[in-house]
């Protein structure tokens, strides 16, 4: 009978050290509450189902750590609660120092010693007459542009004298699939805003601000500062939680623009009809719009990519955002030949404009200038990613087309040919730049606030008209489908951004 009982005790014992080890796992959840009851819902979330780690007050927004299986029923029976969703974002990286930015009355006069020497190769520039908008005037370096990517190679030489350091900072951490911590550029996995492990905030950067000094590549806006806002994954996905994060800070460092490198990823959704799949879609829509509007309704004009899926927006159930939230000036890519890239998502109301996003296969109904690099867009690469890739050979001389090196003895400076809709919405931050760096300071600036709709609907009224293109001048492009609606095109919006026209004489401010 002892034997019995003893048994009986080390039986109940394992079974409940196994239920132990049978924890359910620890979850993150994005909690979406009424931003007016911030004080209760943040009570009454901490006191129901877990440890906040993360608050975004200004946006109702809160995120925990739960190992309760029903935490998301019982969040959502919090009066003040509207949405609870998964949230897959990295721990919080270590708290940076910030210094509140100067805003000073100095300008940088642009008369520079001469055209940089790639800059015959900037396609792109020409499309858009960003050379001419930027000899009208002077550019003012208290402008300042905040780019939401993978980071910025604060040591570009085209790069290094308009980086903002004082405003550039880290949301996010690696996790697994971004790759080796030892083989980042910093040496480790706290993704720091001045390293840029993929290069596409580095090119995009570039497109924007690249000084027009004499060498290398010359941006829209030569003279601007650019911010890293380092949200983006190394694997190349933004999740919401950083995004979120991102954006605030830009609107209380007092940005002026923030350029969005990709989309944002979005737990959950996989675009279907499914409650779980329309319930995170829901959710992020709302914390996005929630995001820009606070960052608008505090100045900051924000551009971003429409998305590089090649599909008509709208015509299933995914979300691209932030493209598709109300108030973010969304743009469509357009290649050399001025056709829209075969890549580029398109879709009214939500495409604003159109601008060059580089299309390798662009005029293939012409052998000689067909599927060639040099039809992207040419813009700054990261010190060390071409050699990282196998890219070099032991002299750094280029081993791809896809990459162009420029040196003075045996100090190499690198540039990349890349596309999407990224870097046609570079083009479009940078005119934004060069529209607040004329009209948004001095007496007149003061009693007539420069806003960002204003300047969203400058550069949409300026715009080149665009006009569908016939299939059949072109037979062998591939080509969206495009249509035309009140003087809008699915493809293009308003038209193709002109830059020049955007910093002509100023148009009446009538939009908020």
């Amino acid at each position: 009978m002892l034997a019995g009982a003893l048994t009986t005790a080390a039986m109940t014992g394992a079974i409940g050290a196994a239920q132990a080890d049978a924890a359910p796992p620890q979850r993150q959840l994005l909690v979406v509450h009424r931003p007016s009851d911030t004080t209760v819902a943040t009570r009454a979330v901490a006191r129901t189902s877990g440890r906040i780690v993360r608050r975004i007050p200004r946006l109702g927004i809160l995120v925990i750590r739960t190992r309760r299986p029903r935490a998301r029923a019982r969040l959502l029976r919090i009066p003040s609660v509207t949405d609870v969703v998964p949230d897959t974002s990295p721990a919080r990286p270590p708290k940076q120092s910030v210094r509140t930015a100067r805003r000073g009355a100095r300008a940088l006069q642009t008369g520079s010693p001469g055209p940089d020497p790639l800059e015959p190769l900037q396609w792109n520039l020409q499309q858009v007459r960003a050379g001419e908008a930027a000899d009208r005037q002077d550019i003012r370096p208290e402008v300042v542009v905040g780019v939401i990517d993978a980071g910025i190679d604060a040591t570009h030489p085209d790069l290094r004298g308009v980086y903002d350091a004082a405003g550039s900072r880290s949301f996010t951490r690696d996790q697994a699939g971004d790759g080796a911590c030892a083989d980042e550029a910093d040496g480790s996995c706290l993704d720091a805003p001045d390293t840029d492990d993929r290069g596409s905030g580095t090119h995009i950067a570039s497109i924007v601000a690249a000084a027009r000094d004499g060498a290398g590549i010359a941006g829209v806006a030569p003279g601007v500062r650019v911010a890293s806002l380092r949200a983006t994954q190394d694997r190349g996905e933004l999740l919401l939680t950083p995004f979120l994060d991102a954006l605030a800070h830009a609107a209380n460092r007092d940005m002026d623009v923030v350029l969005v490198g990709q989309s944002i990823t979005i737990p959950g959704d996989d675009c279907s009809a499914q409650p779980a799949a329309l319930a995170a879609r829901l959710a992020a829509k709302t914390a996005v719009q929630r995001a820009v509007d606070d960052a608008r309704g505090r100045g900051v004009t924000i551009v971003s990519g429409l998305g590089d899926d090649g599909r008509p927006l709208g015509a299933d159930g995914c979300a691209v955002l932030p493209a598709q939230a109300r108030g973010v000036v969304a743009v469509s890519a357009l290649g050399p030949d001025r056709l829209p890239a075969p890549y580029a998502n398109t879709g009214l109301p939500w495409v604003s404009l159109a601008a060059p996003g580089g299309n390798q296969r662009a005029f293939a109904d012409d052998p000689l200038h067909a599927d060639l690099p040099e039809n992207m867009v040419l813009g700054a690469d990261p010190t060390g990613l071409a050699a990282g890739r196998g890219e070099l050979d032991a002299n750094g001389t280029p081993l791809t087309p896809a990459v162009l090196g420029t040196c003075i003895g045996s100090v190499c400076t690198y540039y990349r040919w890349r596309e999407g809709s990224a870097i046609a919405a570079a083009h479009v931050a940078g005119t934004a730049a060069l529209i607040i760096s004329r009209y948004g300071f001095g007496a007149k600036a003061a009693s007539d606030p420069l806003t960002p709709g204003a300047i969203a609907v400058r550069m949409e009224r300026t715009a080149a008209p665009f006009a569908c293109p016939d299939p059949a001048d072109t037979p062998s492009a591939v080509l969206p489908p495009c249509s035309a609606d009140s003087g809008q095109t699915t493809v293009a919006g308003f038209g193709i951004l002109d830059a020049a026209a955007s910093v002509g004489a100023r148009a009446a401010q009538s939009a908020g």
